[in-house]
């Protein structure tokens, strides 16, 4: 993930000479596939060409000489751009960012505007863009990409909505979010605004796409790719759970029906709050939000009449014609939803909003809503914060611990015992490592200090699972391979053979007279340091088959 400080945006007085023909180059390389479509201003009206990235470097610079306004496509085309057969490569995101329309940031310099600008994405763990542009009237944030499809088009237009919608508060105009979108060419003229286009910062780094949307995703709180195909698992595996022929468990939440009872109650709230009459500018949206809610809780074939007689009374000032007019879609729908129709894909054909958005379309903001005790139009940081508080009060209904006691209990990252040794949290680690591995090795040495080897024919070594006591040999046992004489010690000696095979047996009948209970082995590689383990390895290697079975527990990791 992106981690970059304020800093990072800070405007350079001298920044990279980025004419036409560089940023021309830069958005779109010379070896990319399709078109660019460039428009130029022609006196009243706008003309539109379309030129190869080869060919584009060569035309930018006496477009932008005659001193008009001169657009260029974000994204190429094969052929006039538009329509998505023809798209042969999604290029950049970007935010276009009508400062004049947020009064804080228009009352600042340009400079400081900018800046503004830059610190806030910063603030959200973005990357820097590739691009600032100064427009003219307000500012371009372009992020170019690397590599991504054409078939990656829905993906990009929910990366590209979720952006501007996360930075509507700084003035991101929210209809610049479609493939074809043109912006102003540096270099040009901006006629209305009386300044030429230039780019202020940037280095026209390009990013992956999935790594930029994943901060994107973040940035708006909503759950990367990681964390939904993680949902899909457990979703996968709480289906497989589930007993052929059992009803799964109903699921937690509102059916749309009495959500939309919840809707009506906070619509009725609201008016009353307003004093019983809708105010204007207002009234198209909450009769529209309430017919919809009536046609998903009622099934009455005359709802138009009810439609006209609640407008009369929460609206005078609206005539009949007028409601029936702009109510007429609503109605239409919902009747055909009524007669049992259906959209694309089986999708219902009535109108479907959540609290969210029925909260922006009414202007209600997270402090009106917890003053009137509103239930569904509410904001989405006070859904989340509701939902956050149920969590938790089940989750202690429950008795489980919460994360935040736990932490309180366990957190070495906050208690930081390394500090206290005057030593790096790396090297704490490491001798933690080191204090467990030798205690483990301490209790080795007492599992194996009364292993012994084997002093004559008829006697095994101590047999560990029955307290250490040894067990006479079985009969078939009855012949001792002669021992080999050491040879003198030039090079690393190997271990003792002979010695590993008489172990070997010894373990072999041992592991026969006990039950048959299937447990694994582990055989960790520090057992092979040091003249028991060695021995102990060899035996165990030497068992074969029959140490599958053997109940000898491992001083390391506790299997059996």
């Amino acid at each position: 993930m992106f981690d970059f400080a304020p800093t990072d945006f800070e405007l350079d007085d001298s920044p990279p000479q980025w004419t036409a023909e560089r940023f021309a180059e830069a958005l779109h390389p010379v070896d990319s596939r399709g078109a660019v479509s460039l428009l130029v201003s022609a006196g009243e009206a706008m003309c539109m060409r379309t030129y190869k990235p080869r060919d584009l470097g060569g035309i930018v610079a006496p477009v932008c000489d005659h001193g008009g306004d001169v657009y260029i496509a974000m994204n190429r085309y094969y052929g006039l751009r538009g329509g998505g057969r023809r798209l042969a490569g999604l290029n950049a995101l970007w935010l276009d960012f009508d400062i004049y329309n947020v009064p804080a940031l228009a009352a600042l310099p340009r400079h400081e505007a900018a800046k503004r600008i830059g610190e806030t994405i910063s603030r959200a763990s973005l990357p820097p863009p590739s691009f600032i542009l100064d427009s003219g009237r307000g500012f371009y944030c372009i992020w170019l990409l690397a590599g991504i499809v054409p078939a990656a088009i829905e993906r990009w237009s929910a990366v590209e909505r979720a952006l501007t919608d996360w930075a509507q508060p700084l003035g991101a105009d929210p209809k610049c979010i479609d493939a074809a979108r043109v912006l102003r060419l540096p270099g040009s003229w901006h006629q209305r605004a009386d300044r030429q286009v230039c780019v202020i910062a940037g280095m026209g780094d390009r990013y992956d796409f999935d790594t930029l949307a994943d901060c994107i995703w973040r940035a708006t709180g909503r759950p990367v790719r990681a964390d939904l195909e993680g949902r899909k698992l457990r979703k996968g595996r709480t289906k497989a759970a589930i007993a052929p022929g059992s009803k799964p468990a109903r699921l937690r939440g509102l059916s749309r029906a009495g959500f939309f009872r919840q809707v009506i109650h906070d619509l009725e709230t609201l008016r009353l709050h307003w004093g019983g009459w809708i105010p204007q500018g207002l009234r198209i949206q909450w009769l529209h939000l309430w017919t919809t809610a009536m046609t998903w809780i009622c099934n009455m074939p005359d709802l138009a009449e009810h439609v006209v007689s609640k407008a009369a009374d929460v609206a005078p000032g609206l005539s009949e014609a007028e409601v029936r007019r702009t109510m007429g879609t609503t109605l239409n729908r919902g009747n055909a939803a009524r007669m049992g129709q259906r959209g694309r894909d089986g999708q219902d054909l009535r109108y479907n909003y959540s609290g969210a958005r029925l909260a922006e379309l009414l202007h209600v903001d997270r402090q009106l809503a917890e003053a009137l005790g509103l239930s569904q139009v509410i904001p989405r940081s006070l859904r989340e914060d509701r939902a956050r508080t149920r969590r938790i009060e089940r989750r202690r209904a429950k008795d489980i611990m919460l994360r935040h006691d736990w932490l309180v209990r366990n957190s070495l990252s906050r208690d930081r015992p390394w500090e206290a040794e005057g030593i790096s949290r790396a090297t704490w680690y490491r001798r933690q490592r080191a204090r467990r591995l030798s205690r483990h090795l301490a209790r080795l040495r007492v599992l194996l200090a009364g292993v012994s080897l084997p002093s004559a024919i008829g006697e095994t070594g101590p047999v560990l699972e029955y307290g250490g006591v040894a067990q006479p040999s079985t009969p078939a046992c009855s012949a001792q391979k002669p021992t080999q004489s050491p040879k003198p010690k030039t090079r690393r000696q190997p271990p003792d053979r002979s010695d590993g095979e008489a172990i070997g047996s010894t373990f072999s009948r041992n592991c026969a007279q006990l039950p048959s209970r299937r447990n694994d082995v582990c055989f960790p590689s520090a057992l092979t340091g040091g003249t028991y383990g060695r021995d102990i390895s060899a035996a165990m290697i030497k068992c074969g088959t029959a140490t599958q079975h053997c109940r000898f527990a491992c001083a390391f990791c506790g299997t059996r």
